[in-house]
This record gives C-alpha cells, structure tokens and sequence, in this order.
C-alpha cells in the first residue's frame, strides 16, 4: 500500500543526507516540485525542523492569500510583510538558496538562468 507519511519521511531524510554530501558546495541546488500546495508544505515543515530559513526558500504563488499557508513556513517563504503578499524574489536571490520548494505550475515559472 502507498504510505504518504513514510513517503515524506523518507523525502526529507533524502534531502538532509543530499545537503549533508554537499556540504560547503555553493553550486549544489535541490529543487522540491510537488503536484500540491500542502504537499510542498508538508516538505518544508519537515525540513525546516533541520535546516535554517537561509537554507529553504518556499516560492508561493502571488494569488495564494498567506491565511492558507502554515505560520510556521511563513519565514521561509517569500512573502513580504511591507507589500502585504508573496512576491516573486530576483533570480539571484532564487539562487542564494540551498533548496528551493515549489509546486509543479510554478516550477515551470522559475527563472532558467
């Protein structure tokens, strides 16, 4: 049978171990697509749990109101308090980031730079 739970624990596990084998390595990017929006939340959740908000940028869609989006991923996101909604970040603020995690439609919007 298909175990969601053990699907996650396993994906985030691969995630740490895959950060850990890069260690320092500036180039080295993990990209986390996801056919959902609470399945990528999931994901960060749980990663966040290891890692730091440096670490794991979460790209919400501008349309998502930030009510529907978990608190506790809120300061991985990039939503921005001034203007009051998700907004999308420079490329070369994308690219600071170890992970970045987004649902499959805006992974087709991201940036190929």
């Amino acid at each position: 049978t298909h175990d969601p739970l053990s699907f996650q624990v396993t994906l985030v596990e691969s995630i740490l171990q895959t950060l850990k084998a890069v260690g320092s390595d500036r180039d080295a990017k993990i990209l986390i697509c996801a056919p959902s929006n609470t399945a990528v939340d999931v994901v960060v959740e749980r990663l966040s749990q290891y890692t730091t908000q440096s670490e794991i940028l979460r790209l919400v869609a501008f349309s998502r109101g930030k009510s529907s989006v978990p608190e506790s991923i809120i300061p991985y996101t990039n939503y921005d308090e001034g203007q009051g909604c998700f907004t999308m970040p420079a490329p070369k603020i994308i690219k600071r980031y170890k992970v970045v995690a987004v649902t499959i439609a805006f992974g087709g919007k991201l940036p190929n730079q």
